[in-house]
C-alpha cells in the first residue's frame, strides 16, 4: 500500500489513486489518467468519476491512462470491469492506451490483458510483443 509521508498531514494521503480527465479535443476521445492505487478505499472513487465522464461526454470513446497505476487488486479490477460495462452501456468504447507494469502482471494473471485491450509496458520490450509466460 501507499507509504507513509510526513510531509502530509496525518502522514497519509487524502486519496490513494489520483484521477485526471483530460478533456478531448473536438472529436477526440476523453483521457482519464490513473495515478496511485486502485484497491477497495479507491474502486468507487473510479466508478464514480468514470459514470461522470461518459455522461458528461455522451457517445465519446473513453482512454484509461494507468501508466503511473502502483497498485491494482481484485476490487481494483472488478471497478475497471464495472467502468467497462458503463462505457458498453453508454455507448461509448473503452480502451486501456497506457498501463503500469504491475497492472499488466495483475490483469495478465486475471485473463483480462485481452479485453482491455491492453498494451504492452515499454519494460517489456518489443512493441506489440507480450512477455513470454
Amino acid at each position: 500500500m501507499s507509504p507513509y509521508d510526513p510531509s502530509l498531514p496525518g502522514g497519509l494521503p487524502e486519496r490513494l489513486l489520483d484521477l485526471q480527465v483530460v478533456p478531448p479535443a473536438p472529436t477526440g476521445p476523453v483521457r482519464l489518467v490513473l495515478r496511485g492505487e486502485l484497491d477497495r478505499e479507491e474502486a468507487d472513487h473510479l466508478q464514480d468519476v468514470f459514470a461522470s465522464v461518459v455522461r458528461d461526454h455522451p457517445g465519446r470513446p473513453v482512454e484509461l491512462d494507468a501508466a503511473a497505476l502502483s497498485f491494482l487488486d481484485s476490487t481494483g479490477i472488478r471497478s475497471l470491469l464495472t467502468c467497462r460495462l458503463l462505457a458498453e452501456q453508454a455507448g461509448c468504447r473503452l480502451t486501456v492506451v497506457a498501463v503500469s507494469r504491475i497492472a499488466h502482471e495483475v490483469l495478465e494473471v486475471a485473463g483480462l490483458l485481452d479485453g482491455f485491450d491492453a498494451p504492452v509496458p515499454a519494460f517489456a520490450g518489443k512493441a506489440g510483443v507480450r512477455p513470454a509466460v
